[in-house]
């Protein structure tokens, strides 16, 4: 899918009131984080996530499980972007982070979302355990502590 159209369509679905979004395309942080209350990292050992997307392969080979036309296949690049995720994308991840938290601290004009920061309160780190939250307001959702 192009840049451009991937934008538009995950911008459509982040319309809702409610949400999810899996994965870690770096094309879409920007609207992804503006629009969440929370990011949840799970954060495996490289040596598994290589293991699963080998085991993945082998088991898939040839078959489009992702996507149409897009047979699953050994893919040595893949395997080395999943072992320097650490030093290459996860960086990236959590500077797109910071940068959604303090955008959300400067609309210091938004009338407070979070009973439990009062206003003018900085939010405190982002990323503390593979888990940041946004103060947001209230909403009928379970919230994980």
């Amino acid at each position: 899918t192009e840049r451009d159209v991937w934008r538009r369509r995950q911008a459509g679905l982040l319309t809702g009131e409610h949400w999810i979004v899996d994965g870690n395309y770096s094309g879409t942080f920007d609207a992804r984080f503006a629009r969440a209350d929370t990011v949840i990292i799970a954060a495996r050992h490289r040596v598994l996530c290589v293991a699963s997307a080998l085991w993945r392969s082998t088991k898939n080979h040839g078959k489009a499980i992702q996507a149409e036309g897009c047979p699953e296949r050994y893919d040595r690049a893949f395997y080395r972007w999943i072992w320097n995720y650490d030093r290459t994308a996860r960086p990236r991840l959590e500077q797109a982070i910071r940068t959604a938290s303090a955008a959300d601290r400067d609309r210091a004009d938004d009338p407070p979302r979070d009973a439990r920061l009062p206003r003018g309160e900085a939010h405190p780190h982002p990323v503390t355990h593979g888990r940041w939250q946004r103060p947001r307001q209230e909403s009928n959702l379970r919230r994980t502590v």
